[in-house]
C-alpha cells in the first residue's frame, strides 16, 4: 500500500513536469510568432559620436567708475607700492549706488551680441555665477531673462565664489553636452563692491565689479 502510493506520487509529479514542459514550449511558440510578425523601430546610437559644446562668443563689461590705488592711499593706510607688491592690481571698476549684477550681466550680453550677432530667442538657458545676486529670489538668471526679453527660456544661479563662473561655465557645458539645448548664455556678474569693507586695507585693495 505504501509502495502504491509513492508509485502513484512519481507519477503525479512526472505527469506535472511534462505538462509543464509542454505550456512552456507552446507560450514559447506563440511569442516567436508575435516577434516575427511584429515591426519594432530600431533607433542607431553611436558611440563615437560625441556632442562637443564650444565657446562661440564672448562678451564683457565693466562700471565706467575706477578706484585707483591712488584713491585707495586717501581712504586707508596702505601704498601703491604696497598693494602692487601683494596683489599687482592698480585699478578697479565699481558700480554706481542701484546697480545690481543683473544690470551688469545684461550689459556684457548686450557688447557679446554687438560683436557676435544672433537671436537672443535661439538661447535655451541662462546660467549666473554670482556670489552677489540681485535679490534671493527670484534668480539673477532669470532677472536677466526678463530685462533682454528672452522668451522662451529659463534660468538660475550658481554660488561658488571667486570660481562661480567656471563652475556656471561647466554646467552650461554638461547642458549642452548632454543634447538637452543647444544654446546656453553662461554668465559671470558680480558687485563686490556691495559687500567690501573700505575700512579693511588686505580686503578692499582686491576686489572690484563687473560681467
Amino acid at each position: 500500500m505504501i509502495a502504491c502510493s509513492i508509485k502513484t506520487r512519481v507519477f503525479e509529479l512526472w505527469a506535472v513536469k511534462r505538462v509543464t514542459e509542454y505550456n512552456l514550449r507552446i507560450r514559447l511558440d506563440i511569442l516567436l510568432l508575435i516577434l516575427d510578425n511584429t515591426e519594432f523601430p530600431v533607433q542607431e546610437h553611436s558611440l563615437t559620436k560625441k556632442i562637443r559644446a564650444k565657446i562661440s562668443a564672448l562678451g564683457t563689461y565693466l562700471p565706467p567708475r575706477i578706484l585707483t590705488n591712488a584713491d585707495l592711499e586717501k581712504m586707508i593706510d596702505t601704498t601703491n607700492e604696497w598693494i602692487m607688491e601683494r596683489v599687482g592690481i592698480r585699478e578697479r571698476h565699481l558700480v554706481d549706488k542701484g546697480v545690481a549684477a543683473s544690470d551688469l550681466a545684461v550689459e556684457a550680453v548686450k557688447k557679446l551680441v554687438a560683436s557676435h550677432p544672433f537671436d537672443l530667442q535661439e538661447v535655451d538657458l541662462i546660467v549666473v555665477g554670482t556670489v552677489t545676486p540681485d535679490m534671493m529670489y527670484p534668480s539673477t538668471a532669470c532677472l536677466v531673462q526678463h530685462k533682454l526679453g528672452i522668451e522662451n527660456t529659463w534660468g538660475f544661479d550658481v554660488s561658488a565664489g571667486c570660481s562661480g563662473f567656471l563652475y556656471a561655465l561647466n554646467t552650461g557645458v554638461k547642458f549642452v553636452e548632454s543634447g538637452q539645448y543647444k544654446k546656453v548664455l553662461v554668465i559671470g556678474a558680480d558687485v563686490n563692491s556691495s559687500m567690501t569693507d573700505y575700512t579693511d586695507r588686505a580686503v578692499c585693495i582686491i576686489f572690484g565689479d563687473g560681467a
